[in-house]
């Protein structure tokens, strides 16, 4: 199979579609089964795995010969799916730290006139932060994310009612996070 496979992975270089899915019918068991190890959330695994393929597909030109194809998939699944995870713990520690913030300042503490002034000024900052970040986006992306926030649909859905793939649906809604963090982030620093 590796004589095989190293040709399939030149067919992709390529450009070939069905290349592509030759290699995605012949790992993606094994890079599910890998990924579940890591994190327990099959719709995650399921989007990376999708991403993997997609960058895959977009990077084909600059892919390099690779001796073990397996390997170098699993290796570049296992480490999105841990960037991804690591920004998840720091989202919750972030909230975490947020709510105890918010229950030791309830302490039957009475604030004084400035505080009240300086809370507000900060929650209206937020806000003023949070509208340049959903100015940035598309309608389309302001639209999945009410689907999927808002409306709590499922891909399934939010692909009916966009009119696109799930795997598309999904593809949409991970950028458009991308894209906001990269905002939230540009508008902080």
């Amino acid at each position: 199979m590796k004589t095989e496979e190293t040709q399939i992975w030149n067919d992709l270089k390529k450009g070939s579609i069905s290349a592509l899915e030759s290699l995605y019918n012949f790992h993606v068991d094994k890079l599910f089964a890998c990924g579940y190890k890591i994190i327990n959330d099959r719709e995650l695994i399921q989007d990376e795995i999708h991403d993997l393929f997609l960058d895959l597909y977009r990077c084909r030109e600059k892919l390099s010969n690779v001796v073990n194809i397996e390997a170098y998939l699993i290796v570049s699944l296992k480490r999105n799916l841990y960037k991804h995870n690591d920004y998840r713990l720091k989202s919750l520690e972030n909230e975490f730290k947020h709510i105890t913030n918010m229950t030791a300042n309830t302490n039957l503490t009475v604030a004084s006139h400035e505080e009240v002034i300086i809370e507000e000024e900060n929650e209206n900052a937020q806000l003023m932060r949070l509208r340049r970040i959903m100015d940035n986006l598309t309608n389309h992306q302001k639209r999945i994310l009410r689907l999927r926030f808002n409306q709590e649909k499922s891909y399934e859905e939010i692909s009916r009612e966009m009119g696109l793939s799930v795997a598309s649906a999904r593809t949409l809604f991970y950028r458009t996070l991308k894209t906001i963090r990269k905002t939230a982030l540009s508008i902080l620093f």
